[in-house]
């Protein structure tokens, strides 16, 4: 894991020294480093909302990059056993899916491409039912 964790560190490093701060791939780092840090709470999540905001301004709806990044920080708060905030983000990215106006090929491609986001859905979904007295 510490390399894991390392490795991270060092590709953000180079993304935000080639593309700078708010490009998607500066994001996407951010993202994966946050998964390699999940277990380290807060400093994790901070990566992950910080990868979600260059997501959602920087990439159009429903980009593969901006729905893993979701799918990954939903899955940080279900095991912070927080299941209602990951299943709103859920919900959103898959709004933003599912609200797409194309209807031919490629929308069912991005469909397809959604499935973890749509298998958080129902953990999340299930986490809130189990807690629920």
């Amino acid at each position: 894991m510490a390399r894991l964790v390392r490795n991270g560190v060092i590709l953000l490093a180079l993304a935000l020294e080639i593309v700078g701060p708010d490009h998607p791939f500066s994001g996407n780092a951010r993202a994966n480093l946050g998964f390699a840090l999940s277990d380290q709470g807060r400093w994790a999540e901070a990566l992950y909302r910080r990868a979600g905001t260059i997501g959602s301004t920087r990439l159009p709806p429903a980009h593969a990059n901006a729905m893993a990044g979701a799918e990954k920080h939903a899955g940080f708060l279900i095991r912070r056993n927080r299941p209602d905030e990951a299943l709103g983000l859920v919900r959103a990215e898959l709004g933003d899916l599912l609200g797409q106006d194309g209807r031919g090929r490629d929308w069912r491609t991005r469909v397809r491409g959604a499935r973890p986001l749509f298998a958080r859905q129902v953990e999340a979904g299930w986490a809130l039912a189990a807690a629920t007295p």
